[in-house]
């Protein structure tokens, strides 16, 4: 409340209000010396405080204690009002909090998950995906040996993508390299810049790219229903340390190297030796697993 002015016209008006309530608008703003709209301002600035009220014919003047007062319960009455809203609200986004996992993960199921049926569709994903590789391409080659088909499929591909600058690191089977053809292919990748490493045991086959998509084998009940499947994350998320353990059909799995994405893998070690250590163990190596 803004009365502690002498020369404030809204002080100066209620305070004439007080004596002559009654008078009209003309001889309140002749009294005041002010303009027509000036008074009618202060009047919207007095009824507005609460100080006065408009009747048919007369101002009514409230005391000051008693429009402060009342002044006060109407923003007590809005605060709590806003209060008991926030609170609602407040319960409302907990509620919500506490059932984002499981709503979040059925987002997820159907958006970020894709089973690939089909050795077409899942040899068509893996094309795509290896010529959009930009950084690393990772994989994990649960089996035996390659064809001599596959291989040549899929070589001009993976030396391809090694050009373009990708990481590649793969790791294979040990079983895997008791076949010349694999073996001499997995030696082509390493002196082209791959780091290729070599396990006993493996868990499943994957492929890794670009920290982003993985794609992983699954066991089909029909030997011939090959699928694959896939994860894609959101720009900041972190790709899956694994994915569902099984086995592609044998031609789904030769999709991923004619798509350039079969030489690749999550291998532990850091830089590339000179050789890679292709070892193997039992019997020599043969031409066909």
């Amino acid at each position: 409340m803004v009365l502690d002015n002498a020369d404030d016209l809204a002080s100066r008006l209620y305070r004439l209000l007080r004596q002559h309530g009654e008078w009209p608008a003309d001889r309140l703003a002749a009294a005041l010396d002010v303009s027509p709209d000036a008074l009618s301002k202060g009047l919207d600035e007095l009824e507005q405080m609460g100080l006065v009220r408009r009747g048919t014919a007369v101002w009514t003047t409230i005391d000051p204690m008693l429009a402060l007062e009342q002044v006060l319960t109407d923003h007590s009455r809005a605060i709590t009002e806003w209060t008991n809203t926030a609170g609602r609200l407040a319960s409302d986004v907990g509620a919500m909090v506490a059932r984002m996992p499981a709503l979040r993960a059925a987002v997820d199921d159907v958006a970020m998950n894709t089973v690939l049926e089909g050795n077409e569709t899942a040899r068509s994903f893996l094309a795509e995906l290896g010529e959009s590789l930009q950084h690393e391409l990772l994989a994990v080659h649960a089996g035996g040996a390659l064809t001599q088909a596959a291989i040549d499929a899929a070589l001009p591909q993976d030396l391809a993508v090694l050009e373009r600058g990708v990481q590649v690191r793969t790791i294979y089977q040990s079983s895997a390299v008791r076949s010349v053809a694999t073996r001499t292919y997995l030696e082509r990748l390493d002196e082209a810049g791959a780091v290729v490493r070599i396990r006993d045991t493996l868990p499943f086959r994957m492929v890794l790219a670009d920290g982003s998509t993985a794609v992983c084998s699954m066991r089909r009940a029909a030997a011939d229903a090959a699928a694959a499947r896939r994860r894609r994350h959101r720009p900041g998320d972190r790709a899956p340390a694994r994915c569902r353990a099984a086995d592609l059909h044998p031609q789904a799995a030769h999709a991923v190297r004619a798509a350039g994405c079969g030489v690749a893998v999550p291998g532990r070690c850091r830089g590339r030796p000179a050789r890679p250590d292709l070892g193997v163990r039992g019997r020599g190596p043969t031409r066909e697993t």
